[in-house]
């Protein structure tokens, strides 16, 4: 059986970059706001967090949204005229174009939210 610490990029990936509990932080002016400290010893506001979070998650999803986009006009490509593919083809060409419009209304709500609840710094 192996384990996570025999396989050091798993472990890596899994632990490197834990959240440690919320603190108490102050920027160069001493001005207090509420920061997350991962293991790496770096201290980020919690909004920044998020945001990051919410930058690699959207940028995964439009990602998967392309390739699904490109899967369906290749299906479309190679069904020699046979309509059932064609149509299937089609309708995750569709649902791909529809997923991406999904995804990028919720980036830009929830980026537009954050700007104005945080004063510009995300």
């Amino acid at each position: 059986m192996v384990y996570y610490t025999e396989m050091p990029l798993l472990r890596f990936l899994l632990f490197s970059f834990t959240a440690y509990a919320q603190e108490r932080c102050f920027d160069l002016n001493g001005v207090e706001y509420r920061c997350v400290t991962i293991n790496t010893g770096v201290r980020i506001p919690w909004v920044q967090a998020f945001s990051n979070v919410l930058g690699f998650a959207s940028g995964s999803a439009v990602g998967i949204c392309t390739l699904l986009f490109l899967v369906g006009a290749a299906q479309i490509t190679i069904s020699h005229g046979d309509q059932t593919k064609i149509d299937n083809g089609k309708k995750m060409m569709i649902s791909a174009l529809v997923g991406l419009a999904i995804i990028l209304s919720a980036y830009a709500i929830v980026r537009t939210v954050l700007y104005f609840l945080y004063e510009g710094s995300v």
